[in-house]
This record gives structure tokens, sequence and C-alpha cells, in this order.
């Protein structure tokens, strides 16, 4: 992601969008405006970890990996490119999510009468599970027989 945007409030829209994305997330800024930046990062990245690559693939190159809410702490030259990357949040709730037994019976009974997207929209309607999670469920069951 290339970064250019200038006023706060684009930033802030941004990175809240952006911290949706459950995978890592690279982009390339000066060191000066990372400064400028930090508080947003923490805000909506504070429990993953980063790593601040500079000068990559030339001879002064260095890399910092923290924590971003240790970013306050990190001293950062001023000097070269930076590239920022964030983890992926490995704290989301759809990783952690489980089908129960109870729901896996319901859905192998509607897959002898509905389509695996009519399940997986019921299923995660009824529910609150994630629909990646049903869908690959019903793949899986489908495979089976």
């Amino acid at each position: 992601m290339a970064f250019y945007l200038k006023k706060k409030f684009h930033i802030d829209k941004l990175f809240k969008k952006v911290s949706k994305l459950n995978c890592s997330i690279i982009f390339f800024i000066s060191p000066k405006k990372i400064k400028k930046i930090t508080s947003h990062i923490q805000k909506h990245f504070n429990d993953r970890d980063i790593l601040i690559a500079r000068e990559m693939t030339k001879l002064h190159e260095d890399y910092i990996r923290d924590k971003v809410k240790n970013l306050n702490n990190i001293k950062i030259s001023e000097k070269g490119e930076l590239t920022i990357v964030i983890s992926e949040n490995l704290n989301s709730q759809n990783r952690l999510q489980v089908i129960e037994e109870s729901v896996k019976k319901k859905i192998d009974k509607l897959l002898k009468k509905m389509s695996i997207k009519d399940i997986t929209s019921k299923i995660n309607i009824e529910n609150k599970i994630s629909k990646k999670i049903i869908y690959d469920y019903c793949l899986n069951k489908k495979n089976e027989t």
C-alpha cells in the first residue's frame, strides 16, 4: 500500500478499514512521516507485531521487530526509506471460532436440502459464525460423501 495521505482524518479512516483485514499489511513511508502517524498505527493495530525495515537490499539495511504498542520507544533513523510490515491479527475471533456439534448436525441435515451458499448464509445469521468457517466445513462434508 503506497502511503500518500496527509490529513489525519483520511489516515484514520484508511487504517480503520485495513485493520479489519486478517493478513499482514505492508506500506512504504518516509521516517519523518512515520513519527506523525505512530498514534494512528497504535490505535488500530495495537495487538499486532510490527517490522520496520530501513534501506532494504542496501549496504546499511536495518530491521526492527517489536510490538506495535512499543512503537513510541523505537528509535527510527531519519535517513532512508522505510518498509513497514504489520502482522496479521493473531487474536482474531475468526481463528478461534469452532462449530458446535449441534450446529454441525444441523448443517449435515441442511446439506441434503440446500446449497452450500444458502446454508452458509443461514448458519451465519443464526449462530454468528464466520461464513468462511461454515463454508469450509460444508465443503469438507460434501467431499466426504
